[in-house]
């Protein structure tokens, strides 16, 4: 497969690429994608797919959609590609999605009632329930 890498300080970063790996390159795509959903920035996020590594993954995505767990646009913002100029193609024409979400985040100084000994530097406020259909 090659050298395995990925573009870890994403603040200083226009993008994100992750390319195959194991659970810590899925940990840190996930990252970044959920600070893209809840509009921590508006940067893109590529997985460079290199002989299909990545083909169960994206299918679990598109099982989350069609349950209702993840919306179509929320996937849509994990650009996916086997070329990493692809990649950068697709990286140089994104354009941040504007979703509605489905939680409120607020920082502990924009709230002062949050638990000053909670271990996360954000906490979620539901907006409104989700019926999940189970």
């Amino acid at each position: 497969m090659g050298e395995i890498g990925f573009v870890l300080n994403h603040n200083v970063m226009n993008s994100s690429n992750g390319n195959p790996g194991g659970f810590g390159t899925i940990e840190e795509v996930a990252e970044i994608l959920t600070w893209a959903q809840l509009g921590l920035h508006t940067k893109p996020c590529g997985l460079i797919n290199v002989d299909g590594y990545f083909d169960l993954l994206l299918s679990f995505l598109d099982h989350a959609v069609s349950k209702g767990f993840m919306k179509q646009e929320q996937r849509d913002m994990l650009l996916v590609s086997n070329s990493p100029e692809d990649i950068l193609r697709q990286m140089e024409i994104y354009r941040a999605p504007k979703v509605e979400k489905w939680m409120e985040v607020k920082t502990r100084t924009q709230d002062q009632t949050a638990d000053r000994y909670a271990p996360a530097d954000f906490f979620v406020e539901p907006v409104e329930k989700v019926n999940l259909g189970v």
